[in-house]
């Protein structure tokens, strides 16, 4: 009975330690090299790089396109203002 008592003690053990995490071993948790599915580091930060990039290319045109339409804007405003207002004539002094 003790050895039954103490295999279900164990196994219950081993049960509730199962569900918790435990320490990373990077000599357990590395996997095996060339492993199917894997890609390899410098491939990633390469890629991390390119869209960077791309993310902030794309930023710089949005602005672009903005301060474009933005520039029409404030051009057709300065005509509609002189339309309703023309600007006053310069004064030559040698007129007078």
């Amino acid at each position: 009975k003790a050895k039954a008592k103490a295999k279900a003690k164990a196994k219950a053990k081993a049960k509730a330690k199962a569900g918790r995490w435990r320490d990373y071993d990077p000599a357990k948790d590395r996997g095996p090299k060339g492993k199917a599915g894997q890609v390899p580091s410098g491939t990633l930060v390469v890629i991390a790089y390119i869209i960077i990039w791309a993310v902030v290319l794309l930023y710089v045109v949005l602005l672009a396109l903005r301060q474009r339409r933005l520039r029409a804007e404030v051009e057709q405003l300065r005509r509609r203002l002189d339309e309703v207002d023309p600007p006053a004539e310069a004064v030559d002094s040698e007129d007078t």
